[in-house]
């Protein structure tokens, strides 16, 4: 199994849970600032990329010199380092990505994070932090994990039709769900594996793993 790291320049909340998602065979690309967070999580990563203006010189030193590879990118680019991330996830055709510290204290910066998984609907992404973590739902997928782990269904489309959830506390039978409706939230698996499937939209959930 092709497994990879992506680390962000944002926020890293809590380290010790997030080792939980963690293990030596992931390859590691930190986007720019996401170099410092590997320092943060005492990782090494496999390579670096960015425009590298927010990432301590000393940093990228440190890391060149023990062999992760640096691919630097224009300052004036049309895309984020968090894509360059992504875009070399991508070429390498992995079964799973998981990208952490991609909270941060700009709200453009966070929405824009999370949003960018449309443009690489191909991959398998988790966004972690912690014990909650992220992802894009699937318009047919089982959610494992804890009873009572609280989960939520929010709608990045007009309307996420079709809706029918299983083995939580609020079911769902055929059901519309609509952005900005607070119908899909903070529901409870009660009998894991729940199951969700749709037919049409895109929606994220948010699994927060905690009891």
């Amino acid at each position: 199994m092709k497994r990879v790291l992506i680390i962000a320049g944002g926020l890293i909340s809590d380290k010790t849970d997030l080792k939980v998602f963690l293990n030596d065979d992931l390859y590691v690309i930190a986007a720019d600032r996401g170099a410092e967070n590997a320092v943060i999580m005492d990782i090494m990563p496999d390579l670096i990329i960015g425009d590298m203006d927010s990432v301590k010189p000393e940093i990228l030193n440190y890391f060149e010199s023990r062999g992760t590879v640096v691919k630097r990118f224009p300052v004036h680019k049309d895309k984020s380092d968090l894509e360059l991330a992504f875009d070399e996830a991508q070429s390498m055709e992995p079964d799973e990505v998981i990208v952490i510290g991609y909270a941060g204290a700009r709200t453009d910066h966070f929405l824009f994070n999370i949003m960018v998984y449309l443009n690489y609907a191909d991959m398998n992404i988790r966004f972690v932090d912690g014990f909650e973590e992220m992802i894009p739902a699937k318009m047919k997928m089982e959610i494992t994990g804890h009873k009572d782990a609280t989960v939520s269904i929010i709608p990045l489309t007009p309307v996420l039709e079709d809706v029918t959830i299983e083995g939580f506390r609020y079911p769902l039978n055929g059901e519309n769900l609509f952005m900005g409706s607070t119908r899909g939230l903070s529901n409870v698996l009660t009998d894991p594996p729940g199951k969700i499937s749709f037919k049409s939209g895109n929606a994220l959930l948010v699994i927060n793993r905690k009891v």
